[in-house]
C-alpha cells in the first residue's frame, strides 16, 4: 500500500433483500414484500426468491471498477446465498455481523453464531441495526454494545456515533470502536467531500439498496475517486490496530 494513499473505510449494512426505493404502487408493494418475507422462518427458502440480494452484487461490481473493497454486514434474515458469498470473498470483501435482535446478549450471540454457521466464515466485527418494522435493533447504547462485542470476543464495532474528536478507532476493553461515520444517503455531495477530506479515517455507510435512490450512485462513484476504498478489517490491518 502507498503510505500517502487516502484510505476510505466502506461499510455496507445489508438490511433488505431487494431495493426498497422504487416509486409508485410497485415500489410500495416491494417494500411490503421485503419486510414480510424477512419474517419468514426459513432462510433457505427465502434465498430461493428471484433477485435475492442482487443489490449486493451490483455494489460489488461497481466497487471493482474502482479497485475498492468493503465490508458487508449481514443480518441473519439477509444472509447471503453461497453464490453471493463466493462473489464477495472472490472480490476480497469482508463479511460482518449486522445485529438486529439485541435485547439481551444471549439473543445477540445466538444470531452471531447462526450467521457464522450460514457463511462458514470467521466474523471479526459488527454493527447494530436501527429501528425497523421487523426485528428491531432497539435504541443505540454504546456501552451495551461494547459489552456485547467484548463478551462475544469480536475485534471491532464499526459504528461511530458521538465521538467526532476521535481520528482513529479507540481500543475499549480490547474492542476497537470507531468514533464517527456518515451515511451516504443522508449527506449532500459537498458534505461527503468535506468529511472525507477532513477525516484521517473516514467511515462511510452505504446500504446496497441506496444506489437506487436518484443521485446516490453518482455521489458514491465520486467518493471512490477520492481515495482507496477498503474493508474494515483491511484498514485495521494496514493501521496495525488489530490485537492478537
Amino acid at each position: 500500500m502507498n503510505s500517502s494513499e487516502k484510505l476510505i473505510v466502506l461499510r455496507h449494512d445489508v438490511d433488505n433483500i431487494w431495493s426498497i426505493y422504487k416509486s409508485g404502487i410497485k415500489g410500495r408493494g416491494m417494500k411490503i414484500l421485503n419486510y414480510s418475507l424477512m419474517l419468514f422462518p426459513s432462510t433457505t427458502i427465502r434465498q430461493l426468491l428471484p433477485n435475492y440480494l442482487d443489490t449486493v452484487l451490483e455494489l460489488v461490481d461497481l466497487e471493482k471498477d474502482y479497485g475498492a473493497t468493503s465490508t458487508f454486514f449481514f443480518r441473519v434474515c439477509t444472509a447471503p446465498t453461497k453464490r453471493i458469498l463466493n462473489e464477495l470473498l472472490k472480490s476480497n470483501c469482508e463479511i460482518g455481523y449486522h445485529s438486529d435482535r439485541n435485547r439481551s446478549f444471549e439473543e445477540f450471540y445466538r444470531d452471531l453464531l447462526a450467521l457464522k454457521r450460514m457463511v462458514g466464515y470467521e466474523i471479526f466485527g459488527f454493527t447494530k441495526h436501527g429501528y425497523s418494522p421487523v426485528r428491531s435493533g432497539g435504541p443505540w447504547d454504546e456501552a451495551k454494545f461494547i459489552e456485547y462485542g467484548v463478551k462475544a470476543k469480536l475485534k471491532y464495532l464499526a459504528q461511530g456515533e458521538g465521538h467526532p474528536d476521535w481520528e482513529y478507532p479507540k481500543v475499549i476493553r480490547g474492542l476497537l470502536v470507531f468514533g464517527h461515520h456518515i451515511t451516504l444517503k443522508k449527506c449532500s455531495k459537498e458534505q461527503v467531500k468535506e468529511y472525507v477530506e477532513r477525516r484521517g479515517v473516514p467511515l462511510i455507510l452505504v446500504h446496497p439498496e441506496d444506489l437506487s435512490i436518484p443521485g446516490i450512485k453518482e455521489v458514491f462513484e465520486e467518493l471512490l475517486t477520492m481515495g482507496r476504498g477498503v474493508s474494515v478489517i483491511n484498514f485495521l490491518s494496514y493501521a496495525n490496530l488489530l490485537q492478537s
